[in-house]
């Protein structure tokens, strides 16, 4: 009966850290709310495109699950993803994405810009994720590709000078 009780205090207390975790999220971005208004020119959109979205289990949970998300900008440093998951995304400064969809929240850190993002992940129902998004295909409009003899595509140049998968 003791080791019950145990179990369920402990599962209880990881339910509080991930909702802790959550708010914290939230204080986040309400603290880098100005500063992300202000970077949104700086930062370019590089956000745009198709994802591969790759959600892996860390605790509460098991598995693996692999999606692909269309990113689109939506008025500033917001863009919304549909796909798998109808999503919004927050750009916070140079190198951070807050995710949240209508069961989860992420904070992800752009390792590669325009390529790759990665982080940690809570859903509603306490369990914590990583999550990882891989761009697979640049956006349908602005830009040109242009193909080098023997090697295939090359990849799109955008006109501020950036370039994306």
């Amino acid at each position: 009966m003791m080791a019950t009780h145990r179990g369920d205090r402990s599962l209880m207390v990881r339910r509080y850290v991930w909702g802790a975790a959550a708010l914290a999220l939230v204080a986040l971005t309400s603290a880098h709310a100005v500063s992300a208004a202000t970077a949104s020119v700086a930062a370019g959109d590089d956000l745009s495109g198709t994802w591969q979205v790759t959600r892996a289990c860390v605790s509460g949970c098991t598995g693996t699950t692999t999606f692909t998300e269309k990113v689109r900008p939506y008025r500033g440093t917001v863009f919304t993803a549909t796909g798998g998951l109808t999503m919004v995304l927050y750009r916070i400064g140079t190198q951070k994405v807050l995710v949240h969809a209508a069961k989860s929240s992420s904070l992800l850190t752009i390792r590669t810009s325009g390529q790759l993002m990665r982080g940690p992940s809570v859903d509603q129902a306490g369990n914590a994720l990583t999550v990882t998004w891989r761009c697979v295909a640049a956006p349908a409009t602005g830009g040109s590709t242009s193909v080098a003899p023997g090697r295939g595509m090359q990849p799109l140049k955008v006109p501020a000078g950036r370039t994306i998968c």
